[in-house]
């Protein structure tokens, strides 16, 4: 990696991170690895001809609390989140890119119609709610992935920030702390690393003041946040084995076709009931220092039986529940390996960060 300054080395508690880089990947497995990086949050999209160069390509992953960070520098690529991956995914993040060199601008289709057009050092929002599809150009970009209640919690009300670009003195301010972050954050603690996450959100809301008092960012009551307040209350029920759309339109006085219409995005209301149960119960798996039984997570969560548990955990994550710890096991930069479990890293971030 090129630095305007020498990288920091990690401490002996070093936060979570990971690297990656092009150089190690076999030429004939090149694709399929690049696709695994992204595969539970992404459909990744590359160049149909031609060989794709990946001996300059290289990734860092960092893990500050509510915030992920990824450094790349990358190959040109598109990025898709579909409805279908919106919806098994069930993640809801913020992502904040900046592009710090490109050979080009970035272009992003959000939804059917909204297009946005990003230029070097132009930080843009983007909602992992709803879809998008970037077009990617080949250089070096900053994504932070921040845990939506995280910097909710700090703007005046609820806004749609989806394809927001950031501009002004503060969001300058911003996009510098963002190239100096990622010089130095492999080298924080643990405790420095949380007040770093603390002040690099507030930067990010510092950014967005000048916006929040415009109409057009701000979202419909019932379409955005009913079902953010759906999702906390299975979260608080999820050991009821009978929890139903019945008991759900009546703790929130709504109907039938309005409750299906309002969760029909994240897959209708069984399937985000038991997403959220196995999301719940894989964080309980991931964290446990001793055996965890598996009969009495079933009944903890709301499910028959440990064979209807296992069976649902590994259609849901792709893996046993026994092997939900292994994938989250942080990785240190002396580390660059490429293996499937060094892939999945950043997805298992993305599915604990703000929990």
């Amino acid at each position: 990696m090129e630095w305007d300054q020498p990288m920091a080395s990690p401490t002996s508690h070093n936060i979570p991170s990971y690297l990656f880089k092009g150089e190690d990947l076999n030429g004939s497995e090149v694709r399929e690895r690049l696709r695994e990086r992204f595969a539970d949050n992404f459909d990744l999209l590359l160049p149909k001809e031609g060989p794709i160069r990946v001996d300059g390509a290289e990734h860092v992953g960092l893990m500050l609390g509510n915030i992920a960070v990824l450094w790349r520098k990358m190959y040109v690529h598109d990025l898709v989140r579909s409805p279908a991956l919106i919806r098994s995914s069930q993640i809801d993040h913020y992502l904040l890119t900046v592009s710090l060199e490109q050979r080009g601008p970035s272009e992003h289709m959000l939804g059917d119609r909204h297009f946005v057009r990003q230029g070097v050092g132009e930080p843009l929002l983007l909602d992992m709610s709803q879809q998008m599809r970037s077009q990617i150009a080949s250089g070096t970009d900053v994504t932070l992935f921040i845990a939506r209640d995280a910097l909710d919690a700090l703007l005046p009300r609820s806004l749609d920030l989806h394809g927001v670009k950031l501009a002004g003195a503060v969001a300058t301010l911003l996009v510098d702390h963002l190239r100096n972050l990622v010089r130095v954050a492999p080298g924080l603690s643990l405790s420095e690393a949380q007040l770093t996450a603390r002040s690099t959100l507030h930067l990010v809301a510092a950014s967005l003041a000048p916006l929040s008092d415009s109409l057009a960012l701000a979202r419909p009551l019932i379409d955005q946040l009913l079902p953010r307040r759906i999702g906390r209350y299975i979260d608080s029920h999820l050991a009821n084995p009978d929890l139903s759309v019945e008991q759900l339109c009546g703790a929130f006085g709504v109907s039938r076709s309005s409750m299906y219409r309002l969760l029909e995005p994240m897959g209708g209301v069984s399937a985000f009931i038991r997403a959220r149960r196995l999301s719940q119960a894989h964080q309980l798996l991931a964290g446990a220092t001793e055996r965890v039984h598996l009969k009495r997570l079933a009944d903890d969560f709301g499910f028959r039986s440990a064979a209807q548990f296992s069976r649902a955990f590994s259609d849901q994550f792709g893996y046993k529940p026994s092997e939900a710890r292994m994938q989250i096991a942080p990785f240190t930069h002396a580390a660059a390996s490429v293996s499937m479990g060094e892939a999945q890293r950043l997805s298992e971030w993305l599915r604990v960060l703000g929990r």
